[in-house]
């Protein structure tokens, strides 16, 4: 998310209120925002979650099972207690 709100504000800041077209690149960046949940449920989708999006169990389980498959491939007991 840190790397999303530097783009929106990086964006933000090539505008000036001096531009002619000022109101309308504003709205542009304001419109291109997206909450935590959308950017969510994209973020989910593109790592493979096929479910429903009102699904709110079934997001919870594709994220615990993706969390646990990381955790097991980074565990000591997997990488010879390193």
């Amino acid at each position: 998310m840190d790397k999303y709100a530097r783009s929106l504000a990086g964006q933000g800041q090539k505008i000036s209120p001096e531009d002619s077209d000022y109101k309308e690149k504003l709205i542009h960046v304001v419109q291109s925002f997206r909450t935590f949940d959308v950017a969510l449920d994209d973020f989910i989708l593109h790592h493979g979650y096929t479910g429903e999006l009102s699904d709110i169990d079934g997001k919870i389980r594709f994220i615990k099972r993706k969390f646990n498959i990381i955790y097991s491939k980074n565990s000591p007991s997997s990488t010879g207690g390193r």
